[in-house]
């Protein structure tokens, strides 16, 4: 019988402090003699003294049997666990020797240090210093969900390993897909790397790639070196193999080095540069081809965005974008949003804010990419500079009190007047017809602009009157001179908006849900004035949308103040969950009446003869979490038809199943073209791993594709695979309003490992932008948490 066994089977916690060491083991056989007694404890690491610091930390200790003498080593077996700060070591026989501070564990042996899992049949390991080796060995990073196996791992201080023989993969370790073998791994888990000598990448238990040297991350941290290659195939471009550097300079600072290598092209050198400190952070890109053979040109382009917010209110930023010439971003763009833009920005700004009141210094440019549409639109100004200053005071004394004040001056990058007569109207006023706001001309405009409101709000209706004073003088440059180069115009504005809120309880698809009633009246009057002598520096005509059924200027910008003597009537009703407080259901109609006819025009732009405004009508629904639908309806008053209408369809049952239908109507009177696209998007589950995406736009008008996308996805449990075959029209004009099309199809081909690397060009950006919902297969795993592995 052994001696002090209380319980058979039950494992009684014990400790002992020797020279440092604070042993807690279960009851056992120690060997008569000299050696000094154990104190039982009921707990593990019960009766401990306190920590020393600039002392080694203590080591506890739980077995089912333990013999030891002080000085000596101490011997512990069957089912051994040993703690210490940061590591936590078990095995069937554990032997520590005191003076050389040296573990030797046999059986069974598993260590977890510095967020690793080794597993081995033996290990020598000095405690203190995190130095040892460990033969036939198996090991799992479980931060990177990575694993594999060593003939041999050397332990070279915390958190540092050098595998001999070594696998690494992320897959299953038992049937692993891919997987990495080296003669020599080399683990830094401070930096979050690992390095492999002599490796060779198998895919399939195909041996793909050998390499000397290569390093991947074991973690989120970044760290400079070859990215991932790319491939992809293009129909205006050829074949473009992608070779990506980075350069983490510091922890804020990085540079990514990525020549584009087009065979039938050139090689485009692309340069990014981000930056972040407290108070910036930015971006500058700039792409360059030495020598286009397509063109016999250097061609580039630049983007430099930054932003700086400081103390007290003070902000400032620069957006600049540039390119050699028009078609470079349909050239060297992926798909059709990126390579269509009319115009890019050129801008800084520099902007001040307090409680009540916000002052911004612009200067704004931009660089024009298509040709005008109109002989009679001289395209965008420039803004050098534009000084802006904003007030507003809410609930003074019951008024909302705001206030408005600007001054720009406006130049042109082509300053070449020219002149077009637009058909006369006999009904309005003839000085209207002769508008200079046809031609391109620069000078200085003055806006001053206060407002207060009296807000009468209460649960079931509200009121809302409100005035303004638009005050404005212009400076126009002595060339442009038709009488007078300076003129002033002043135009008051007064507005009553008022509406009843009618609610109910009502049952909404299985739920509790309130329906409410809203009836809306809108009145606003702005007496006439002459502004057919003042230039056109920034105003268009306002798309007529719900929201600005409830404004009194049918013009954007401020050189055209419409007069107006007008009532808009609308009526929307609503259905709100009760338990989350989201809206469900919207409808709406409205409809403006013109009590006076609209006399104020824009170059080219007829004016207003219809006593109403188009009908509106809109409806949003979302019907539970998988069905949501919107449609909106412009209903012409003068031609007696839809003028405008759009549908959309979005049905997502769970995730990575997705399907979307939309359609599209707009009449020649507003766009110049016709518009009648219809558009289908998906992306759908064909089997337990293979996933096929989708999207297709159609031009019922021009009888062609506007836009086509189709492709398959394959996922595994460490890698995926995708297929995806792209083509978008690009359209150039033939004439006044008239254009072609042209097509460009790209082929994308991707395998990501997981955890290690990818190859080929990744085109999660063109699915997210073709696929509304579509969903990675392969989303980033979480971290894991800090019990998730506690051993």
């Amino acid at each position: 019988m052994r001696q002090g066994n209380r319980d058979p089977g039950h494992r009684v916690a014990a400790a002992l402090v020797v020279a440092g060491l604070l042993l807690t083991v279960a009851s056992g056989w120690a060997d008569p003699g000299p050696a000094v007694a154990l104190r039982l404890e009921r707990t593990l690491g019960a009766g401990r003294g306190a920590v020393v610091v600039g002392q080694a930390p203590p080591i506890y200790a739980r077995a089912d049997h333990v013999v030891g003498a002080i000085d000596e080593s101490t011997t512990l077996t069957g089912s051994v666990e040993l703690r210490r700060a940061g590591m936590v070591l078990f095995g069937d026989r554990v032997v520590y020797d005191i003076a050389t501070d040296e573990v030797n564990a046999q059986g069974h042996v598993r260590l977890v240090a510095k967020n690793a899992v080794f597993n081995a049949p033996s290990l020598k390991f000095q405690v203190e210093a995190q130095t040892g080796t460990m033969p036939d060995a198996s090991y799992t990073y479980p931060a990177r969900h990575g694993s594999g196996k060593s003939n041999l791992i050397e332990f070279l201080g915390e958190g540092n390993e050098r595998m001999h023989d070594a696998t690494f993969t992320t897959c299953n370790p038992d049937n692993p897909s891919w997987w990495v073998k080296a003669d020599t791994l080399d683990i830094n888990q401070g930096d979050q790397e690992a390095t492999a000598y002599a490796a060779t990448l198998y895919f399939g238990g195909v041996p793909l790639i050998d390499s000397p040297y290569f390093d991947f991350p074991i973690g989120d941290a970044r760290k400079s070196g070859f990215l991932t290659p790319g491939y992809m195939q293009n129909s205006l471009l050829g074949s473009e193999f992608v070779i990506p550097y980075y350069w983490n300079i510091a922890p804020n600072y990085d540079y990514t080095f990525t020549p584009y290598i087009l065979p039938s092209r050139g090689t485009l050198l692309g340069n990014e540069f981000r930056f972040l400190t407290p108070e910036t952070q930015g971006i500058v890109n700039y792409d360059v081809m030495p020598h286009d053979r397509g063109t016999n040109t250097m061609r580039d382009h630049m983007v430099l965005s930054t932003q700086y917010v400081g103390p007290a209110g003070l902000s400032a930023g620069i957006n600049y974008n540039r390119v050699s010439d028009p078609n470079f971003l349909i050239d060297f763009s992926q798909n059709i949003l990126a390579s269509s833009p009319q115009e890019l920005p050129q801008e800084a700004y520099l902007n001040y804010a307090k409680t009540y009141w916000t002052t911004t210094l612009r200067v704004q440019e931009s660089q024009t990419l298509v040709p005008l549409l109109l002989p009679y639109d001289p395209g965008p100004y420039q803004r050098v500079p534009d000084l802006t200053v904003q007030g507003q005071h809410l609930d003074w004394n019951g008024f909302d009190v705001t206030g408005f004040f600007d001054a720009t001056h406006f130049t042109h990058p082509a300053i070449n007047p020219y002149f077009v007569v637009p058909a006369t109207n006999p009904k309005y006023d003839a000085p209207e017809t002769f508008n200079p706001g046809f031609y391109t001309q620069s000078g200085s405009r003055f806006i001053l602009n206060p407002e207060v409101s009296y807000p009468i709000l209460s649960p079931g209706w509200f009121i809302i009157p409100k005035v303004q004073w638009n005050a404005t003088y212009y400076q126009l440059d002595p060339i442009y001179n038709y009488g007078n180069t300076s003129t002033t115009r002043t135009v008051p504005t007064a507005s009553f908006d008022t509406g009843l809120i009618f609610d109910r309880p009502i049952h909404w698809l299985g739920a509790d849900a309130r329906q409410t009633l809203e009836p809306r009246m809108y009145y606003a009057f702005v007496p006439y004035r002459n502004q057919s002598l003042l230039p056109n520096f920034d105003s268009t005509v306002s798309d007529l949308t719900f929201a600005q059924l409830f404004a009194p200027n049918i013009f954007t910008g401020y050189d055209r103040v419409a007069q107006a003597n007008e009532l808009t009537t609308a009526l929307t009703s609503r259905v709100i969950d009760s338990a989350s407080g989201a809206e469900r259901l919207r409808v709406g109609i409205g409809q403006r009446f013109y009590f006076s006819p609209q006399m104020v025009t824009l170059p080219g732009v007829p004016p207003t003869t219809s006593a109403t405004s188009d009908t509106l009508f809109l409806a949003d629904a979302s019907m539970g979490r998988k069905w949501s639908v919107n449609m909106s309806v412009d209903y012409s008053t003068v031609t007696s038809q839809t003028a405008l209408a759009s549908f959309g369809l979005h049905w997502q049952p769970r995730e990575t199943s997705v399907v979307n239908f939309t359609y599209q109507y707009e009449t020649p009177y507003y766009t110049g073209y016709p518009i009648n696209n219809y558009g289908l998007s998906t992306q759908w589950p064909l089997s337990k791993n293979w996933y096929g995406v989708g999207a297709l736009n159609y031009s019922v008008a021009n009888h062609s594709w506007v836009e086509s996308l189709a492709g398959v996805e394959y996922r595994a449990d460490c890698w995926v695979g995708r297929v995806i075959f792209s083509r978008y029209a690009i359209p150039y004009p033939v004439g006044t309003g008239q254009f072609n099309n042209f097509y460009t199809t790209t082929y994308f081909f991707q395998i990501q490992l997981n955890g290690l690397a990818s190859v080929g060009t990744n085109p999660a950006g063109l699915l997210q932008s073709n696929i509304l919902g579509y969903q990675s297969i392969s989303p980033p795993r979480p971290p894991p948490g800090p019990f998730d592995f506690y051993q």
